[in-house]
């Protein structure tokens, strides 16, 4: 995971907050990391499937 995620697990350790809470929190932090490597690699896929049609199509 990102240094980022470790940041925000460490943070919300240190947070005084019950356990279920914390519990709650990580399970939404570890969803939206997800969610932010997912849009990455979707941009990224995306970014090569536009270079790959310009490269065939448009300088034919």
């Amino acid at each position: 995971m990102s240094n980022k995620f470790e940041q925000a697990i460490v943070r919300i350790l240190k947070d005084d907050y019950p356990i279920e809470i914390k519990t709650a929190a990580i399970m939404a932090e570890y969803k939206q990391s997800q969610r932010a490597m997912l849009n990455e690699l979707s941009n990224k896929i995306g970014n090569i499937i536009d270079t790959t049609y310009n490269d065939t199509v448009i300088h034919k």
